[in-house]
């Protein structure tokens, strides 16, 4: 039921979208035809769950009736926290073609994006393992609101059969009725899902988008060293069915700028199958 609550804007099957990586992440990609999930627990904005419980703080917060709004803010986003959403592993990408801030952060500006046709990328993905989620990250407060209020007040009632107002007044008299149990682990589960597409407005220069894959029993838990420790991460398939990936592009980091860097990646494309632009960065670097 979880899945039909969560609306999140997608991206057109025609559509590029690009992830930034350093050199041995390019050739993991196309010569092992696999990319890196990484546990969302231990992604770079670990207060992602804090922050979405400011934002439904504050819808619940304009809420009219004082029993309504007590209810809630004790009975649900009080035991928010003790929801394990880190069963959800991520691939990150971004819409921007050559974003400074992502080839500081994940190329040292040295590395490589890879563009992907993006509706070919999820069919392959799904082929292995089943795509939970994807969407692009939402950055604006205003948006962020409005999808928890329309979450809350119409698509968790509609669900259940009942109008929200019918919904509370049940839960006040009852608030151990099955029925607000059950609106309580929805309105739980339903934002442990948005935690993962909602970032503060300071991220916004990064225009992620991400794709979430739930751990399963047969998951296989790898590790890799990051920045001093270990971060778990699933390995995802992508090689299913057609001989090579649905790569657009390739772009060299603004200071990897060397003739080599751009020959010797087209070679190693070449060699492996695929004829793919590889551009240079257009952002000028002061040294």
């Amino acid at each position: 039921m979880v899945r039909k609550l969560v609306k999140l804007p997608v991206i057109g099957e025609d559509e590029v979208l690009y992830h930034y990586t350093k050199l041995n992440g390019i050739q993991g990609i196309i010569l092992e035809r696999c990319m890196r999930a990484t546990k969302s627990s231990f992604l770079n904005d670990t207060n992602e769950m804090y922050y979405i419980l400011h934002v439904i703080r504050d819808v619940i917060g304009k809420i009219e009736c004082p029993e309504w709004k007590e209810l809630l803010t004790s009975q649900v986003l009080d035991t928010v926290l003790e929801m394990d959403r880190s069963s959800y592993y991520i691939v990150s990408f971004s819409t921007e073609p050559d974003s400074i801030t992502l080839w500081a952060e994940f190329g040292d500006h040295t590395g490589y994006n890879i563009g992907f046709e993006s509706g070919s990328l999820l069919k392959i993905m799904d082929t292995r393992q089943v795509v939970s989620y994807h969407g692009y990250v939402i950055y604006d407060r205003k948006e962020q609101e409005e999808m928890l209020r329309e979450l809350l007040f119409e698509r968790i009632p509609a669900a259940l059969g009942i109008s929200f107002e019918a919904m509370m007044s049940v839960a006040v008299a009852e608030p151990e009725s099955d029925m607000f149990l059950k609106v309580k682990k929805l309105i739980q589960k339903a934002l442990g899902i948005y935690a993962l597409f909602f970032k503060q407005e300071e991220f916004a220069a990064e225009k992620e988008y991400r794709i979430a894959f739930k751990e399963r029993g047969n998951s296989r838990i790898l590790f890799r060293e990051k920045e001093g420790f270990l971060a778990p991460y699933i390995a995802i398939d992508l090689s299913g069915g057609k001989k090579k990936l649905p790569i657009r592009s390739i772009t060299v980091a603004p200071k990897n700028h060397i003739d080599l860097a751009r020959e010797g990646m087209k070679e190693y494309l070449r060699s492996h199958g695929y004829q793919v632009d590889v551009e240079l960065s257009r952002i000028k670097l002061r040294y």
